[in-house]
């Protein structure tokens, strides 16, 4: 919870100040962000636990693989969201494969130092803090990495999380074919289609049996963000 104080260090931490608070790349005296509310949000089993949620070993073991693609968003002093993101030579052009086999394990074993996309792990923003430009804040935070690591650019699957409130009317399938075109609106998957992010790979609107979670019928959308300042020869 708040504790309404900054650490003396945290301006060399700050990716970027916004009306609401700080972006910062997660610094060694803060360590991650409980999201355990996604449990209920995504509908995981308590026998899942640990399913897509990070212990704070694991967040250090992010930091220690690649520090610069660790963000947290900060108010009051304290984390209300995260981004956890790693590099991987896998384009978003290839087949996409489960959440776990796509980081290797809870530690981002399957981060490529040298990777020339950045893949977005998880973004999540607690429930009390949402809708006053904290993710847009994350999302704008990986773009600028993606920039000034020379990156090809950005891809992520968020889940459908507004599935759940459609699935006695239509399938996965339906329901993300309306998202994307904006018959109806998800509330991850919309934000990074809002934030620049596209999806344009092969004519299949969802993943499926990427993320075992049954309000979202284990299914997200594949969406990637091009850098159009990628130099090749860099």
């Amino acid at each position: 919870m708040p504790n309404g104080e900054y650490h003396s260090d945290v301006d060399n931490y700050i990716v970027e100040k916004w009306e609401g608070g700080l972006i910062l790349e997660s610094p060694p005296w803060r360590v991650g962000h409980d999201v355990s509310y996604l449990n209920t949000e995504l509908g995981i089993s308590t026998d899942s636990r640990g399913r897509g949620l990070f212990s704070e070993a694991d967040y250090l073991a992010h930091r220690e693989r690649f520090s610069e693609g660790q963000f947290i968003g900060d108010r009051r002093a304290a984390n209300f969201g995260i981004c956890v993101t790693m590099r991987t030579s896998q384009p978003p052009t290839d087949e996409a494969v489960p959440w776990i086999e796509a980081i290797g394990d809870n530690s981002l074993a399957a981060h490529v130092p040298d990777g020339d996309w950045l893949y977005i792990v998880l973004l999540a923003v607690h429930p009390s803090y949402r809708r006053h430009g904290m993710a847009s804040a994350l999302i704008r935070a990986c773009r600028s990495l993606a920039v000034v690591k020379n990156m090809r650019g950005i891809y992520a699957i968020p889940l459908l999380t507004g599935y759940h409130r459609f699935s006695e009317k239509m399938d996965v399938e339906e329901y993300a074919r309306k998202v994307i075109w904006g018959d109806l609106t998800d509330p991850l998957v919309s934000l990074f289609l809002k934030r620049g992010f596209f999806q344009k790979y092969g004519f299949r609107y969802t993943v499926t049996d990427y993320f075992a979670a049954d309000r979202v019928a284990s299914s997200g959308v594949l969406v990637s963000w091009e850098n159009r300042r990628f130099e090749q020869d860099s």
